[in-house]
């Protein structure tokens, strides 16, 4: 038998008002997300490793993003929109398996599946932070009244990293004894690794209104 669960919420607030003769607009927003994921697993004896009486993973994330706008009437022969946006995503996932190559419970040796050889730790971490920053404005110039066209351009900058290591859970309050880990699993050849990037987009947008 297993368990599953889940949790979800978040809030969000907007902001409109004048600043002298411009618009300005906020749009703040948080989300935050739980999983618990209790499967214990008996699939013998299609593989020795299908034993696993103890599997249990919880997965948390949370996101922050924030948008700011300052504008000008739409309604003017030129009109400009400029903004900076900011988001923010990070992630936690611990996860232990723990089998016994086939042999039943209790056993004084356990094979931790979410552990490395010759690493000290039976369960595995991982994180997660991907991080966007952006800027962006655009102009719109009204030719006549039914024909028009926008220039707009984006700077974005992203900035994401992902982690695995290894701790060590207590197995007493589980199983009500200390029994001896050995990992399975290969170490990662890199426990950390980073990868930025920057990118500016544009767009040239004519308008034609026939009606």
């Amino acid at each position: 038998f297993g368990e599953i669960e889940t949790e979800e919420w978040g809030f969000s607030a907007r902001i409109e008002t004048r600043l002298a003769s411009q618009n300005f607009r906020s749009i703040s927003a948080f989300r935050s997300t739980m999983y618990n994921n209790s499967t214990p697993a008996n699939l013998l004896p299609i593989d020795k490793f299908a034993f696993i009486p103890f599997n249990f993973g919880h997965l948390s994330t949370g996101k922050v993003s924030q948008e700011f706008h300052i504008s000008s009437d739409a309604d003017k022969p030129i009109s400009y929109l400029v903004g900076l946006f900011y988001n923010r995503l990070e992630a936690t996932q611990t996860q232990y398996q723990w089998a016994t190559l086939g042999a039943p419970m209790p056993r004084p040796v356990l094979y931790a599946l979410t552990g490395a050889i010759g690493r000290d730790g039976n369960t595995s971490l991982f994180r997660a932070v991907n991080e966007t920053m952006a800027a962006f404005g655009q102009l719109r110039f009204e030719i006549t009244p039914a024909f028009s066209v926008t220039l707009g351009g984006r700077y974005t900058h992203d900035n994401n990293s992902q982690s695995l290591n290894y701790i060590n859970t207590d197995p007493v309050a589980i199983m009500g004894y200390r029994p001896v880990f050995v990992g399975t699993s290969a170490p990662p050849v890199y426990s950390f690794g980073r990868v930025k990037g920057d990118n500016f987009s544009f767009r040239i947008s004519p308008q034609w209104q026939i009606t």
